[in-house]
């Protein structure tokens, strides 16, 4: 069967996509999703909390099952933005930012659930460098007062 244009721009995007079933297992990751996650190429299918994936908070504790974004949306049943987590290997940390959704049917009837993951380690890091360089300012104006 040949490929659509939409399935070999979704495989090839430069953001990572997935789709995951009602029971969270992933059914497809493209290639930026399987970097992003660190998912080997003969891997299939796996869950969304696979202990495999490394899953933890930004602060390095354990992601708590509420804050899993399969968790969020398929309660939520509506798009969710901007929610983060972080993935844990051999003491490196990447932040990611992920969007999802329900995908419905006619019958308003969720099918299954699609994800996009950014990574934005370098981003939070910048971030943080700049809240710390304002606080040593403000503590060394806070001096000469």
């Amino acid at each position: 069967m040949k490929e659509s244009i939409f399935d070999l721009l979704l495989e090839q995007a430069p953001v990572g996509f997935t789709r995951v079933d009602l029971d969270g297992r992933i059914t497809f990751a493209n290639k930026s999703a399987r970097k992003t996650l660190d998912i080997p190429d003969d891997v299939d299918q796996f869950y969304y909390n696979d202990e495999k994936l490394g899953i933890v908070d930004i602060d390095r504790s354990p992601l708590p099952e509420g804050k899993y974004p399969f968790i969020i949306v398929s309660e939520s049943k509506a798009p969710q933005y901007g929610m983060e987590m972080a993935f844990q290997r051999e003491g490196d940390l990447k932040i990611i930012e992920v969007d999802g959704c329900p995908v419905f049917n006619e019958s308003n009837t969720i099918l299954e659930y699609v994800f996009i993951f950014h990574d934005i380690t370098k981003d939070y890091e910048g971030k943080r460098s700049l809240i710390a360089s304002i606080q040593r300012c403000r503590d060394s104006l806070s001096c000469h007062l």
